[in-house]
């Protein structure tokens, strides 16, 4: 129904660019209309925060086989992530950095760790993004203070590229089980991956 409005829409303004249209304006609003329906399709999007850029191009690779999420940004630090959910900055146009459905984010990062993201996550009103700690600490301690200051996940960072998709894989079914506009969130807890 959504997809097919959108269709409706596309078809509208390709008639209202008329025959002198450039080809150039064209192709960017077919562009546009790919994205847009690509983001359709998907029914959550995410975020990972995370410093390591070997971690993150693993994780970018391994969310293309997921059916359901679809990442649309990493930031790299603290700040960056705070930066990019308060929708400042760089981030300030939410049609190029939409507001995620789901936080992927590393305990340790630069300015800002992911306890300090978590901190301020506390302070502010996002009733609808969950937040799943992705870290290489299999402390116990961390996770017990992570799930305790609001993350709803905690997982480790498997090393090898195949568990690493079907521990996404895990976490999208767990997250698609839960009502995506649901005031009560999920309670806390480790997905156990079995590695």
């Amino acid at each position: 129904m959504i997809i097919e409005r959108e269709i409706g829409l596309f078809v509208s303004n390709l008639r209202a660019f008329g025959a002198n249209t450039p080809v150039v304006g064209l192709a960017h609003f077919c562009q546009e209309f790919i994205l847009m329906a690509t983001a359709l399709k998907a029914r959550y999007l995410a975020v990972l925060a995370d410093d390591s850029e070997d971690d993150g191009l693993l994780l970018e690779l391994a969310f293309q086989k997921l059916e359901h999420f679809r990442l649309v940004r990493c930031a790299m630090d603290g700040r960056q992530t705070i930066g990019y959910l308060r929708g400042e900055g760089e981030f300030a146009d939410r049609r190029k950095h939409p507001f995620p459905d789901l936080l992927l984010l590393d305990l340790r990062m630069p300015r800002g760790d992911g306890f300090d993201v978590l901190r301020w996550l506390r302070a502010q009103s996002f009733p609808h993004l969950q937040v799943a700690v992705l870290s290489g600490s299999a402390y116990e301690v961390d996770r017990r203070r992570a799930l305790r200051m609001g993350a709803h996940y905690y997982l480790t960072k498997p090393l090898r590229f195949e568990e690493q998709v079907e521990m996404l894989k895990q976490l999208e079914a767990t997250v698609l089980q839960q009502p995506r506009f649901s005031t009560s969130l999920p309670a806390p807890r480790q997905i156990s991956c079995g590695f």
